[in-house]
C-alpha cells in the first residue's frame, strides 16, 4: 500500500487576540487517515500557540499533537507543525488557541494536508525535520531534506518573511507545490513529494532587497504495510 494524498488548504486573514480568543475555521479533509495542520506567524507580537489545535471542535473534540519543538528564525517569523493520526473525516472545524499577544492582528498563514495509506497502527511517520535560516538579501532559497522511502510520502511546508517587502512569488523544487499563500510580507509554499530514499526539496523566494529569514517544517508520512496474500485456491492433482 501507498500513501496518497487525499486534500489540502490553506487559510489566511486570521485575527487573533490579546485575549487569547480562540480561531474555527470549517475545512473538508475528504476520507482519510492522517491530517497535518501547520501554522505560520509573522511580527514581533509575541503570538504563539496556548494549546494544541482541535480538530472536529463541537463534535469528537480530538486534539492534535505538535511534531516536534516550534523554531523560530529571527524573532519575526515561527512556527508550528501538529498531526493527527485517525482524524474523524468530513468537512469540519478545526480549532485554534492562540496565546495572548500585544497587538490584535498578526499574519499568519495555516497550510492543512490530508493523506491516506498511512500506517496509524504502527509508525505513522518518522524523519520529521525542520529548518531555519536568515540571509541579508534576496532571492532567498529554502531547504529542507527528509528521509524517506518508496511508497511512503513526503509532506513540507517551507515559510519565509521579508523585512520591509513582499517574498513575491516561490519556485518550488522536488515536491509539487499544493499551496503558495501570502499574507503581508509572510509567504509558505506548502505540498508533497513521493518517498523515495532522500527528498531534498527548496523553495526559492523570488523578491529582491529584502532581508528574509526562512522556516521550514517536513515530515515523511510511513505507509501502512499491505500485509500477507489474502488466501490461496487448491487444485485437485490429475486423475483424481
Amino acid at each position: 500500500m501507498s500513501v496518497a494524498r487525499v486534500a489540502s488548504g490553506h487559510i489566511t486573514g486570521q485575527t487573533f487576540t490579546a485575549a487569547n480568543g480562540v480561531v474555527d475555521n470549517t475545512i473538508d479533509i475528504g476520507t482519510c487517515d492522517f491530517l497535518i495542520v501547520s501554522v505560520s506567524w509573522g511580527q514581533n507580537n509575541g503570538h504563539t500557540m496556548a494549546a494544541a489545535p482541535t480538530w472536529d471542535q463541537g463534535g469528537t473534540n480530538q486534539a492534535m499533537t505538535e511534531f516536534g519543538a516550534r523554531t523560530i528564525a529571527g524573532t519575526a517569523l515561527s512556527k508550528h507543525s501538529f498531526y493527527r493520526a485517525s482524524p474523524t473525516n468530513g468537512n469540519l472545524v478545526l480549532r485554534l488557541d492562540p496565546s495572548a499577544g500585544t497587538g490584535d492582528t498578526t499574519e499568519v498563514v495555516i497550510d492543512w494536508e490530508s493523506f491516506s495509506g498511512v500506517d496509524v497502527g504502527g509508525t505513522a511517520f518518522d524523519g520529521y525535520n525542520t529548518s531555519t535560516a536568515t540571509d541579508g538579501s534576496a532571492p532567498f532559497t529554502s531547504n529542507l531534506t527528509i528521509t524517506s522511502a518508496t511508497d511512503d510520502m513526503v509532506w513540507v511546508s517551507h515559510a519565509t518573511r521579508a523585512s520591509g517587502g513582499d517574498p513575491s512569488a516561490v519556485a518550488p523544487t522536488n515536491y509539487t507545490e499544493r499551496h503558495e499563500t501570502l499574507d503581508g510580507p509572510l509567504a509558505v509554499s506548502s505540498g508533497d513529494a513521493a518517498g523515495a530514499a532522500s527528498v531534498a526539496t527548496t523553495a526559492t523566494f523570488t523578491s529582491a532587497g529584502f532581508s528574509l529569514l526562512m522556516n521550514a517544517h517536513g515530515v515523511n508520512i510511513k505507509a501502512a504495510s499491505s500485509g500477507p496474500a489474502t488466501g490461496f485456491v487448491l487444485t485437485p492433482e490429475s486423475g483424481t
